[in-house]
């Protein structure tokens, strides 16, 4: 599932930035991702699943507003 954020995002779409809630959160929970060389699995549990719901918002802000490319 891919999502575009809304249309005030479409300028900086293009240019891979975007805000948080573009992030598609049920494909990264369900099959895991990767954060620069660390694999992340994806959530067994519901504890698990919002623990890496906050790592990814992190990332993601991190990515958008802070320290360079961090993101998956």
């Amino acid at each position: 599932m891919e999502t575009l954020g809304s249309p005030t995002d479409l300028d900086s779409y293009a240019a891979g930035s975007h805000n948080c809630l573009s992030i598609p959160f049920d494909d990264l929970l369900k099959n895991g991702f990767v954060v620069k060389q660390t694999d992340i699995r994806g959530a067994r549990s519901i504890n698990t699943a919002f623990q890496l719901v906050a790592v990814l918002m992190q990332i993601q802000s991190l990515s958008q507003f802070g320290i360079g490319n961090v993101a998956c």
